[in-house]
């Protein structure tokens, strides 16, 4: 099905992560990790994954994981 076809719309979607008062722009969500759109230290400790679908907020409490890197774009969690 082509991408003009009628009855399909592209959907605005935001991804971020707060932590510690700071917001992190994500390009990316897994299971268990959030891939950062910029290179960033983010501590270790209690944070939000916060999915925006056109408005429509969908909240996850998470655990960041220490990194062997102090600057990563991947930032591994556990579900809090």
């Amino acid at each position: 099905m082509s991408a003009s076809s009628p009855g399909r719309m592209s959907k605005i979607v935001e991804l971020w992560l707060e932590s510690c008062g700071q917001r992190y722009s994500l390009s990316e969500v897994g299971p268990d990790f959030v891939v950062l759109r910029k290179s960033a230290a983010v501590p270790s400790g209690p944070a939000t994954v916060v999915i925006d679908i056109e408005g429509q907020l969908k909240q996850s409490l998470v655990q960041v994981l220490p990194t062997d890197n102090a600057h990563s774009l991947h930032i591994p969690f556990s579900r809090a």
